[in-house]
């Protein structure tokens, strides 16, 4: 029988007799696991038994297209000091890992195109540690014209690709695809452009066709704040927060409808599909929202475990914030045009759940939160985020108003309070309790209110 690498602790346990069970000393266990304080254990915590060994130098490469799914049955060779490697990309889009012998050599990666023919499509050098080398199609164009999605189709699932430790610093060349599918290199690189060269369902292009040039006006902003009681820049302030001013990007160049600027949030989707898509789509649905793109020193997350998030998280209760104990790009928060992405892969899966799970426009309310903004329906919610930004700040004044006060409980989980509302923080400028309701409970750590109280004070001098 295999002996176990780790335990996880569980109630009553204590690190004497997780060392005892285990023929190991206090020290031991306290020198593997860099444990400060050997007296306090939390539930869950997992404790490696064995020192870490070094790891291997390795390359691993994987294909993906445009929506970051793995592409099966790519044949491929890897050439490294004079020999090749002939091997098929697996349901993961992964070829096998490459053991590199020596550093410093050049590997090269050439794919078999349509005509058998042999083309080089990445290189990168051999360094230490576990290398990975990624080659993405930059867009697959399934249809010229829009048209509904295939439902048969959209039930296929994929395994989530994995991103290790530190992607490669090489610069990856091509596109390999199937044989059949038809690859365009896009050109466009505008900062108001979201590239998405794939399939839309034709009911979600209804929503875009709604589009109407109608800023908001400086007398909209002043009728809002009447309607509110509030000041005009509180409101402001929280819009720049929330998209930088900017509620709506192009779908594609030139000629492509605008759409709201968007945020999907994988935990939303999680609950209000009862987790059902946790092993399949993990992407998408977890019980923990995305990881920060960025920490406050500018370091990221990127590669770590669920305890070295922990520790570095500093959270009050240990979490399992990805699925395979590792985090990678599909565990972090994205950019609005990756948020559409994410959109369409949970779309497809449920359209309520995914239209909830989104925060919309230019003042990000949750889909979740439509019952709230003085509109009838999910539908009529998002047909308005979709029209104008006009729309956007009515629905905004609604939610303000309506968004009930949250209750206080005590360890036990029972009410004992209600904390102020959303609409009197904003009437007092209570920039901890409107980041309470914008940001959730650990608002602080971001310093999201410091950030909003900023921007607030930055328009007040303006406006002087």
């Amino acid at each position: 029988m295999t002996k176990p690498s780790s335990h996880k602790a569980a109630r009553g346990d204590t690190l004497i007799g997780i060392a005892r069970f285990y023929d190991k000393t206090v020290q031991e266990l306290v020198d593997i696991n860099q444990i400060k304080n050997p007296n306090i254990l939390y539930i869950g915590q997992v404790i490696y038994l064995e020192p870490p060994q070094p790891p291997k130098d390795t390359l691993q490469v994987m294909f993906m297209d445009k929506l970051r799914h793995p592409i099966e049955g790519i044949a491929a060779k890897l050439k490294l000091d004079g020999k090749e490697h002939e091997c098929k990309s697996n349901a993961c889009g992964l070829l096998p890992e490459l053991e590199l012998e020596r550093l410093g050599s050049a590997v090269e990666v050439w794919v078999q195109n349509a005509r058998k023919e042999w083309k080089k499509v990445g290189e990168t050098v051999a360094s230490k540690g576990q290398q990975w080398m990624g080659v993405v199609s930059p867009s697959i164009k399934l249809t010229h014209a829009l048209a509904p999605h295939d439902v048969e189709a959209a039930k296929k699932k994929y395994e989530p690709a994995h991103n290790p430790d530190k992607p490669h610093d090489g610069k990856a060349k091509g596109a390999p695809v199937k044989e059949g599918s038809a690859a365009h290199k896009s050109q466009n690189s505008a900062h108001n452009t979201i590239e998405l060269s794939v399939d839309i369902p034709q009911d979600l292009i209804e929503y875009f066709k709604g589009y109407k040039d109608e800023p908001i006006a400086e007398e909209d902003w002043k009728k809002a704040a009447f309607q509110l009681a509030c000041d005009i820049n509180v409101l402001k302030a929280i819009a720049e927060k929330e998209t930088g001013r900017q509620a709506y990007w192009r779908l594609r160049p030139e000629n492509g409808p605008h759409v709201p600027s968007i945020m999907f949030e994988r935990h939303y989707f999680h609950r209000l599909t009862k987790g059902v898509y946790d092993k399949t789509n993990p992407d998408i649905s977890w019980p923990v929202p995305y990881l920060p793109n960025k920490l406050k020193d500018g370091s990221s997350l990127l590669g770590m475990n669920n305890a070295e998030v922990h520790a570095v998280l500093k959270d009050k209760n240990q979490r399992q914030y990805t699925h395979d104990d590792k985090v990678d790009v599909e565990d972090i928060r994205s950019t609005f045009s990756r948020a559409y992405l994410r959109l369409l892969n949970a779309y497809r899966l449920d359209k309520d759940a995914a239209l909830k799970s989104c925060s919309w426009g230019k003042f990000q309310i949750m889909g979740a939160n439509s019952a709230y903004c003085d509109v009838k329906s999910l539908k009529e919610f998002v047909q308005a985020m979709c029209t104008s930004e006009r729309g956007q700040l009515s629905m905004f004044a609604g939610f303000i108003q309506n968004y009930p006060a949250a209750s206080i409980k005590d360890s036990h989980g029972r009410t004992i309070g209600y904390r102020k509302s959303l609409h009197q923080a904003v009437k007092d400028k209570d920039w901890g309790t409107i980041g309470y309701y914008y940001n959730g409970p650990d608002y602080a750590k971001e310093a999201y209110h410091t950030k909003l109280e900023a921007i607030y004070n930055r328009l007040m001098k303006v406006a002087v």
